[in-house]
């Protein structure tokens, strides 16, 4: 297949990546209206804004110099790659260039695209089935010029375009190489492209009747998301059609495919948006929920969520990573155990009841449902650098909690390795073990009533107890960092938050590139410094990327939120 359709087609995946890049553009479109020619049961769509104004922005941004050819030709070659591999990156590269910045290509796809896949042929899925998908794919675009579509076919497609009737519909059928053929209508100001001429008088047929995902409950639900949301300027829309993915996913003849389908039970859609509010890119997903008939582990997750994270007294001006759930319930894991395989959970079940002397079970009623770990900084072992990570994992049950807790520290007092020694720190005993000379080394527990907290080093444990205020309250300093909006998201989130601070752990991260260069030349023979500088000042350019997941009878709900570091104001002396 000419590799310029192909470029075409993935335009979706190029986009998602295009996020990142700040667009000066404030547009109301109208959300779904290429859900007018598609049957109800089409199983996916994905709708893109903007296209014609990436051109502007891409090279400019942090991910755009990383990818540009100068960038990625001294990263591959000095990684010692083939010669042929750069050319063909280099050439991919001047393609999607020209590709974006062509008059015929933005005339059709620059101001509103959008990909559906309908609902593809089970017996053909299972014979070929990238073919099938790719016949159940169409391309949607909207235009306000006339003739458009034949330009851009000659003009970018191919230089063989013609007409073909079928079923009394004139279709315009443009020829590529390889013998590939893409099939293409204007109607209604829209563009219709695809592989199959029947997926795209599918989508006529649809448009004549009242029968449309336009009008799909599911789908209503899902655009009421979309418009519910405050965003200045909407990247992208995306929609799955839950019940045609289940319908599929359950006739797989494969047990490991169709047992996938019943963990869709109760869920009506999953829609996402994808959107730039003042200098944050969001990203924000919904799954709506039929109550009362969720799949067991999905409804054990959202019986189980906590009220409030008492964790969060963690979260402090240096941390790096911090990542906390609270799904760690017999409910949720072997539900969860249940659908992998049987006998690995009873193997892991012995390897638990040997070790701490009762069952996973047992050990799920002693902990949880909260746990998670927190980096705060990188520092020097002395032979490698450490992260200094603090795991934690709540208490359910006192007594069950303190028998496992002295069940470990036996187990590591009788490996002989270090000697078990003690500090006391606001009325709280941590052990700890020096494994290697230097803190970081040293394995450190401390058993509070509410918490188990492990880490490596025993002065974090200690600060940590002698830290005042709320458990469940972000401090000042982070809240600030944060900003209002998202505070209270992570503050609101039940079920789980992960957060990554880019910029800080690039500048903790210079001594481990470092370290990682170096061995890489001793033990491979080739430099990495190239990449690794890349890396990192990519990194430095977003300050927070924090992530969320919160469950209600009625929906689950996902955020990811990306906020750039701003440059530092100049000062007059």
């Amino acid at each position: 297949m000419n590799k310029r359709i192909g470029i075409i087609l993935v335009v979706v995946a190029v986009v998602a990546a295009a996020g990142f890049y700040v667009l000066n553009v404030s547009k109301k479109e109208d959300a779904g209206s290429y859900a007018a020619f598609l049957p109800q049961d089409t199983l996916a769509t994905v709708s893109l804004t903007h296209l014609n104004k990436i051109s502007d922005t891409f090279a400019d941004s942090p991910l755009g110099h990383l990818l540009a050819k100068e960038t990625m030709g001294g990263i591959l070659n000095e990684l010692q790659v083939d010669g042929q591999a750069v050319a063909t990156y280099d050439k991919t590269y001047d393609d999607m260039v020209a590709l974006m910045n062509n008059p015929a290509f933005l005339s059709v796809f620059g101001d509103d695209t959008a990909l559906a896949v309908l609902s593809p042929d089970l017996a053909r899925l299972k014979g070929e089935p990238q073919r099938e998908i790719e016949r159940s794919m169409v391309v949607f675009a909207t235009t306000a010029v006339s003739g458009a579509l034949d330009s851009f076919a000659k003009l970018i497609m191919s230089d063989t375009v013609t007409t073909e009737v079928i079923d009394n519909v004139t279709l315009t059928k443009i020829e590529v190489s390889d013998g590939e053929i893409i099939y293409g209508v204007a109607a209604k100001g829209t563009v219709l492209l695809s592989y199959a001429p029947q997926t795209i008088l599918a989508c006529l047929t649809a448009a004549e009747s009242e029968v449309t995902l336009e009008n799909a409950a599911s789908f209503l639900a899902a655009k009421q998301y979309w418009q519910s949301i405050e965003a200045e300027t909407v990247y992208s829309r995306m929609f799955v059609n839950s019940d045609a993915l289940m319908s599929l996913l359950a006739r797989a003849e494969e047990d490991e495919i169709s047992s996938i389908a019943k963990y869709l039970e109760g869920i009506t859609y999953f829609s996402s948006l994808t959107y730039q509010l003042g200098q944050d890119l969001h990203s924000d997903s919904r799954a709506g929920f039929e109550p009362g008939k969720l799949h067991p582990a999905l409804q054990a997750a959202l019986e189980q969520q906590v009220e409030a994270n008492t964790s969060l007294n963690l979260l402090n001006e240096n941390t790096l990573i911090y990542d906390w759930s609270s799904s760690l319930s017999a409910e949720v894991m072997l539900h969860s155990f249940a659908a992998g395989d049987e006998q690995e959970l009873d193997q892991f079940d012995t390897v638990i009841q040997q070790e701490l002397g009762l069952s996973f079970a047992q050990l799920l009623q002693a902990i949880g449902p909260q746990y998670g770990f927190v980096v705060n900084q990188i520092v020097n072992s002395g032979f490698f650098p450490l992260p200094k990570v603090v795991a934690f994992v709540e208490v359910r049950d006192s007594t069950q909690a303190t028998a496992v807790f002295n069940t470990i520290r036996e187990k590591i007092n009788q490996t002989g390795f270090a000697e078990e020694k003690t500090v006391e720190a606001n009325g709280q005993t941590v052990y700890y073990w020096s494994v290697l000379p230097g803190e970081a080394t040293q394995l450190a527990m401390v058993l509070t009533p509410t918490m188990l907290y492990a880490a490596n080093g025993k002065s974090v444990l200690v600060d940590l107890l002698n830290q005042d205020g709320a458990l469940t309250m972000i401090g000042a300093p982070v809240g600030a960092s944060l900003g209002d909006a998202l505070k209270n998201q992570v503050e609101a989130a039940g079920l789980g938050t992960f957060i990554v601070y880019p910029a800080r752990l690039a500048n903790e991260l210079q001594d481990v590139a470092g370290w990682l260069v170096s061995t890489l030349a001793a033990t491979q023979g080739v430099s990495a410094s190239r990449l690794g500088e890349e890396i990192i000042n990519l990194m430095l350019a977003y300050e927070v990327v924090a992530m969320t997941t919160r469950l209600t009878p009625e929906y689950g709900d996902w955020h990811c939120t990306i906020k750039s570091k701003q440059p530092v104001a100049a000062t007059e002396n």
